[in-house]
């Protein structure tokens, strides 16, 4: 067991308590697990879906969801979330043309709401797509955890606000090399409650894009330092 994972025990210990285990679902049962979905269309309704373990800090960490080759993930499981990092160092990565991971429904977050413990990520890359269109809550980067969209043709679409480090640091959003990342509602909010730091938003590159169709606020460090 890394540093970094026995020190996320003592918060899951702590959260495990206050959270219901029924409520996620134990996709990755070890250490270092990758599902791939390749050139397949795969559809998940029952409840929530966690890229790593539960409770936050205590199950399975390093493990990896890719989506390739034309694969399709779909999630939708009513207004359950989608969970990236409930550990430490997971990822989901959607590469290739014609490869998506869709969020119907609910919502996704990258970090847990500050219960994740770091170092993981949400990689748009080679033409890959990731949608979220629920209404029910923001997509959400907490903590040291990172979103990067990179390449022509590669696009992530949310139809509602985004939250980069809401009340967590050294969060991020990377966009390059010809990426496109397309919001449709709300706010965008960068390191909002007091204590953040270290929370950022990167466009470079040519042909890079953050497109908001109907953008209600962008807040940068009104509560701590973006």
């Amino acid at each position: 067991m890394n540093q970094l994972h026995r020190a996320c025990v003592i918060v899951g210990l702590l959260a495990g308590i206050l959270l219901n285990p029924a409520s996620s679902q134990a996709q990755f049962s070890t250490d270092y697990q990758t599902n791939i979905i390749s050139g397949v269309v795969s559809n998940w309704i029952n409840g929530s879906y966690v890229v790593g373990g539960y409770p936050p800090g205590l199950g399975p960490f390093g493990d990896v969801l890719l989506i390739q080759n034309g694969g399709a993930f779909t999630f939708a499981a009513g207004f359950s979330p989608f969970i990236v990092g409930w550990t430490s160092n997971d990822s989901v990565v959607v590469t290739d043309p014609g490869s998506s991971l869709i969020v119907l429904g609910g919502y996704l977050s990258l970090g847990a709401d500050g219960n994740g413990c770091g170092g993981s990520s949400l990689v748009i890359s080679n033409g890959g797509k990731a949608v979220n269109s629920g209404m029910s809550a923001d997509f959400d980067v907490e903590g040291s955890n990172s979103i990067v969209v990179t390449d022509p043709g590669s696009v992530w679409s949310n139809n509602a606000g985004v939250m980069v480090g809401y009340d967590g640091s050294g969060a991020s959003v990377v966009i390059r090399n010809g990426g496109l990342v397309v919001s449709g509602n709300g706010s965008v909010f960068v390191g909002f409650m007091a204590g953040t730091s270290n929370n950022s938003i990167l466009v470079t590159d040519p042909g890079s894009v953050w497109t908001n169709a109907n953008l209600t606020l962008v807040s940068i460090g009104e509560g701590g330092n973006g």
